[in-house]
């Protein structure tokens, strides 16, 4: 909080790191600070505890598709970003999976 952080953006790749990032945003919240898990195993970062989960892309690439051009990645990213920011900006009271059409 001295930091003048206002929200945070998680992205979590496999399993090991889907479950330590949830642990991760439980205690973030505890501060008072808003934060999003973007993760692609979005049943692990529920059950561990996250609240606000978006949906990526692929347990490897989470933010990208390597087999994609570099404006394909960008437009990917955007979204899944856009929804993250969105899912931040929501007021929440239950867990709530946020999807991306891809």
């Amino acid at each position: 909080l001295e930091a003048k952080v206002d929200g945070v953006l998680l992205v979590s790749t496999w399993g090991t790191c889907t479950r330590c990032g949830a642990a991760m945003t439980r205690e973030i919240e505890k501060q008072g600070i808003p934060i999003v898990q973007i993760a692609n195993l979005t049943p692990i970062a529920k059950t561990v505890g996250s609240n606000r989960i978006v949906q990526s892309f692929s347990i490897p690439y989470p933010m990208g598709d390597p087999a994609k051009t570099e404006e394909e990645q960008y437009k990917l990213r955007m979204k899944i970003v856009s929804k993250a920011v969105e899912a931040l900006e929501t007021e929440i009271n239950n867990q709530k999976v946020y999807k991306v059409d891809f």
